[in-house]
């Protein structure tokens, strides 16, 4: 009888298997061909580059600044290039390797919070998330989403297993991979153990509550030892791209990029997530972080980049709570149960293949580069994954600049920079003066404003007599009055007199060159 029992379900599971490897190696398959990687993931990779060959975790050698908020990606680049990889191609398959256990934690996560005679349903998560604009674009950029990504379902997975010092090891991870990482843990964390306490009778209250709180003590020693680290190494509490990047960022901007991320398909998903966080307690951890995290992008002012990088890590968790919470209500009514199960694919046709009407706000605000495409393949799906920001050939015009600063005379040493990922990483041998601060100590502190600048975040500090009193041999910027994006980095530098009394502009490598 047993046997028989057993028959159908095996089946079963190794059917719903066959079905997820199908839709990772789809993934895998598309994605399994490089394309150009955003500047930003190589200024990781120079860091990464420098402690590799002994230069230790610094950007410019001797300057001890941390100029990166993804220190576990970092240390895997660094690794990878140890052993003897190039740093692109360890940014693209690491990239590939976590977007595909994304999927497949993502299947998981959905099933812990189905019945097992609706598991089937998982399947639609990964489907989702693979037909997801953000995950098309930021698995394929070089930066470390989807490794933080993977480890924030994961939590939320080993929680909803119950297995709660495994979350609190993967929320430190998290915290070591994003900021983002300390709201993962308080969201989770925190409503775990204010919830042990809140439960059950007098007798089981301290043995929950001692269950609970491991944890968190686990999570605050191993926050306490990252805090330390950089206070040893950096003599800072907190990452340089803090002060770069905080502050001064209008509110507006965050709600435009929470707006954008939400009208291109998740959400659809917020009614299935909000049945299943009332009906549901097992969600209501990942719930928060949801919220948490939505609220944090919108106080931060969203991202410079857009395609929500920021709001894709909660995705994963999104998706299993809408069909969970869908499943629910097709228990209590047929009708309202399949309209909300009916949300989840409706939300993947929208994102590949969805525009929203003008008066919503700047048509397709994310996706500016969205050419026709025929049917089945997706326009938004192709814009998605382009990462270059001015010129399609941006890494081939990157290397011929390079070419011919090398050839100037007398040498070039120090290099001002705006962008300053690729030229940083393929010119190691040049010391680079991060013109926006990233990497700067004293221009990320700079509180100088300026009228009529587009502010942006991590590009709105400046401080032009800082820059010319260092006396960069090059400072790329483009030609005083030429069209361009007005950062107020560039006005500034074009409006202090200096500028033109000691440089003169070079055409040749699109830069001024010291007299």
């Amino acid at each position: 009888m047993m046997r028989a029992l057993s028959a159908p379900v095996v089946r079963g599971a190794a059917t719903r298997t066959a079905c997820l490897l199908l839709i990772v190696a789809f993934y895998v398959f598309t994605f399994r061909a490089p394309v150009t990687q955003l500047d930003d993931a190589f200024i990781s990779y120079r860091y990464a580059l420098n402690l590799a060959t002994g230069h230790g975790l610094v950007f410019n050698p001797g300057e001890y600044v941390e100029g990166y908020t993804n220190l576990l990606w970092t240390l895997l680049i660094a690794a990878g290039i140890a052993l003897g990889g190039e740093a692109e191609a360890l940014g693209h398959w690491l990239s590939a390797i976590f977007g595909a256990a994304t999927l497949i934690t993502t299947y998981a996560y959905a099933a812990r919070l189905l019945q097992k005679r609706a598991v089937w349903l998982a399947l639609l998560a990964p489907l989702g998330l693979l037909a997801a604009n953000s995950f098309v674009c930021w698995t394929t950029s070089g930066l470390e989403t989807p490794l933080f990504a993977w480890l924030a379902v994961s939590a939320s997975l080993a929680l909803a297993w119950e297995r709660r010092t495994f979350t609190a090891i993967l929320c430190l991870l998290a915290t070591m991979t994003r900021p983002e990482g300390a709201l993962l843990a308080a969201s989770l964390l925190g409503y775990d153990f204010l919830a042990q306490l809140a439960a059950g009778r007098v007798l089981a209250w301290k043995r929950r509550l001692a269950g609970a709180a491991g944890p968190c003590a686990l999570f605050a020693c191993g926050l306490l030892l990252l805090t330390l680290f950089r206070l040893w190494y950096y003599d800072d509490i907190v990452p340089n791209t803090f002060y770069a990047k905080v502050g001064g960022i209008p509110v507006s901007r965050g709600w435009i990029y929470l707006r954008n991320w939400v009208v291109d398909g998740p959400g659809l998903l917020v009614p299935g997530a909000l049945l299943a966080a009332i009906a549901l307690p097992r969600f209501r951890p990942a719930c928060w972080f949801i919220v948490l995290n939505a609220v944090y992008v919108v106080a931060i002012g969203g991202d410079v980049f857009s395609v929500g990088r920021f709001l894709l890590p909660a995705l994963p968790m999104m998706l299993g709570g809408a069909i969970a919470g869908g499943f629910n209500a097709l228990r209590q009514s047929r009708a309202a149960g399949a309209v909300m199960l009916a949300l989840v694919p409706a939300c993947m046709a929208w994102s590949l293949y969805g525009t929203w009407p003008p008066a919503w706000g700047p048509p397709d605000y994310d996706f500016p580069r969205m050419k026709p495409a025929q049917f089945p393949h997706s326009a938004k799906r192709a814009a998605a994954r382009i990462h270059w920001i001015f010129l399609p050939d941006e890494d081939a015009l990157k290397h011929l600049q390079l070419a011919r600063l090398r050839q100037l005379q007398p040498p070039v040493h120090l290099l001002a920079l705006v962008g300053i990922g690729k030229l940083g990483y393929w010119g190691p041998e040049f010391t680079i003066l991060d013109m926006v601060g990233l990497t700067d100590r004293h221009i990320a502190r700079s509180g100088k404003v300026l009228a009529g600048t587009f502010i942006a975040p991590g590009h709105s500090r400046t401080d032009s007599a800082y820059v010319l009193a260092r006396r960069p041999d090059v400072i790329e910027l483009p030609k005083r009055g030429s069209p361009f994006l007005p950062l107020p980095v560039v006005i500034d530098m074009w409006n202090n007199p200096d500028l033109e009394r000691f440089y003169h502009y070079d055409a040749d490598i699109n830069s001024y060159v010291r007299n």
